[in-house]
């Protein structure tokens, strides 16, 4: 932990608590406080919507701040899908605001929590009930993903796992099955607002309905925004929400939306973009941007000149060898304008892919 920053988060909180009462003033504080650590700020920023400093000071079962920050934790976790060890972390340093807690004992329950399912023992008969509750997940025998102890079905590679050691059907045979019979869908229903449920078969209610099919599982879902960013979130971290509720944060509040699409595996994603009134295309790979796992953040800055009408296509890596010369490794580069006839022959495989889309 950075004690510095969170030494200064201190003064903050303790010259006015009031300051991180409303949401946007707090996440502008956290910002300036950990301007090199974004993510920091962003999962205790999440924290505070979620009303940690109220659960932390309430404990109305009077657990014992090594029960009540995993529970807390598991909240975090739940509502914004944040990972375990920045979730812990998070909620521990809210603990050290309110001087709950210390450093030494923040960093043992941190190392605790990440260590749940592997190393760590609980310390004491309460939090072994505790932590229990969250640790209910194992190894699938088949394909070694995680799945719920509980499951009968597994939910990556639908071999039955309640009488695994029954079972003696290869993996490769399961697999043909379920291309043939049982191919699932999905669907990623965002609200304008950005609240979203994830739902099987068929969509609902939402100003954006993203239909995610089983072969998307290892994929990613690209949010484009009119500012030139992109969001590659894991399809994974999206199908592990719980089917029907509803949760906060699908996009991101300070952006326009102006391309959704999930996509199996890398691709192109091309851009098309005006530039002082001429049209500029320019294409990049999506292994090269960072892929996440929450809908809210802003993602990769893919633009970083003044542009006008920016627009998303993705291409398959199947067309990387025809249009190479237009796709860059730099997201700074500007691209090429359409007029210039010297990439006519890529214009025409661009222009022809286009129509086949449409």
């Amino acid at each position: 932990m950075n004690n510095e920053r969170i030494g200064l988060l201190k003064k903050y909180y303790n010259t006015d608590p009031s300051l991180f009462t409303d949401s946007k003033r707090a996440e502008a504080i956290l910002k300036d406080i950990f301007p090199d650590d974004r993510r920091t700020a962003n999962t205790l920023s999440s924290a505070l919507k979620i009303s940690v400093l109220k659960e932390l000071q309430s404990n109305t079962s009077g657990l014992p701040i090594d029960v009540l920050i995993p529970k807390i934790t598991n909240h975090l976790i739940e509502e914004y899908g944040t990972n375990k060890e920045d979730a812990v972390k998070a909620v521990s340093i809210w603990a050290m605001i309110l001087r709950m807690t210390d450093e030494k004992q923040a960093s043992e329950i941190t190392q605790r929590f990440v260590g749940i399912g592997s190393k760590m023992e609980p310390t004491s008969e309460l939090q072994s009930s505790v932590i229990n509750s969250y640790d209910d997940t194992r190894e699938c025998p088949f394909c070694a993903e995680i799945i719920k102890k509980k499951a009968i079905l597994c939910r990556y590679c639908n071999s039955e796992v309640n009488n695994a050691s029954l079972i003696s059907k290869p993996c490769v045979e399961i697999e043909r099955d379920i291309s043939t019979k049982n191919e699932k869908s999905w669907y990623l229903n965002i609200k304008k607002n950005g609240k979203y449920t994830v739902s099987e078969h068929n969509p609902e209610d939402g100003d954006y309905n993203i239909e995610i099919r089983s072969i998307h599982e290892n994929g990613f879902l690209l949010q484009c925004y009119s500012s030139g960013h992109i969001n590659k979130v894991k399809v994974s971290s999206i199908l592990s929400k719980k089917i029907g509720r509803e949760y906060s944060n699908g996009l991101n509040p300070d952006d326009k939306i102006i391309h959704l699409e999930v996509i199996e595996e890398d691709k192109i994603i091309g851009i098309e973009f005006k530039l002082d009134g001429e049209t500029y295309f320019k294409g990049h790979l999506t292994e090269k941007i960072s892929s996440r796992d929450l809908l809210y953040l802003k993602g990769y800055k893919v633009m970083y000149n003044d542009f006008d009408n920016i627009s998303y296509i993705t291409f398959p890596m199947t067309m990387h060898d025809e249009i190479e010369r237009l796709v860059f490794s730099s997201f700074g580069a500007t691209g090429k304008k359409i007029k210039n006839r010297n990439y006519k022959k890529e214009w025409g495989k661009i222009g022809s892919y286009k129509n086949k889309r449409i």
